[in-house]
């Protein structure tokens, strides 16, 4: 009873105070350097019959994948003969932000958000999210899309280490911070040098998220 009593309080304290901190990070599509697949894996796009797979494999629930691909979203699926060993969202139009006022962040016209990566633990330290990332920046670079965004909590090392390997640059911080039925977000822009595109979209960001 005390531990359900302290799951219960945790989830009330959540709605009443959070405070979070995630990077975006930008990559201008112009001269995506490539990283290549381990032997043995494809990368594809998921399809309707890939749905129940790729939502097992990546903790998102079918109502979420539902959700997203009524937006246009689209699941990426790399898998090493028919086991599914990593999956990405790639949101095109608007992506899921918990800091914007709806929970939905529309996207400038061109660019796109990576969302959703996950590698099953059986695969992993073998490159694949980065490889499949550049593989499908190079699609949506070909698709006229000239950035791709992502954001990462700035806890998360591994990942944050991932995404800059891949080619993503740091751009902005993202501060979310609520006190009872009141939210503020803060968007400050980091010192890292992006091409035009890339100070475009992240000046998108900060201008489409604050909140005081």
């Amino acid at each position: 009873m005390a531990e359900i009593a302290r799951r219960i309080t945790g989830r009330v304290r959540s709605f009443v105070y959070l405070d979070e901190q995630h990077i975006w990070y930008t990559l201008n599509l112009d001269g995506v350097e490539e990283l290549p697949l381990a032997e043995g894996y494809e990368l594809r796009l998921g399809t309707d019959a890939d749905m129940e797979r790729i939502t097992g494999l990546g903790g998102t629930s079918l109502e979420n994948a539902d959700e997203n691909r009524a937006r246009g979203a689209e699941a990426w699926l790399v898998e090493q003969g028919e086991e599914p060993a990593f999956v990405c969202w790639i949101f095109p139009e608007s992506t899921p932000v918990r800091a914007a006022t709806d929970r939905w962040l529309a996207l400038p016209p061109g660019v796109a958000c990576l969302e959703d990566s996950f590698t099953d633990a059986s695969h992993r330290g073998r490159g694949i999210a980065g490889a499949a990332w550049t593989k499908i920046a190079q699609g949506l670079k070909k698709r006229d899309f000239g950035v791709l965004i992502t954001k990462v909590d700035v806890d998360n090392a591994p990942s944050r280490k991932a995404v800059q390997k891949a080619g993503f640059r740091e751009a902005c911080l993202m501060r979310l911070r609520r006190r009872g039925p009141r939210e503020t977000v803060t968007v400050e822009a980091l010192p890292t040098e992006l091409t035009p595109a890339e100070q475009t979209a992240a000046g998108e960001i900060k201008q489409r998220l604050e909140r005081h």
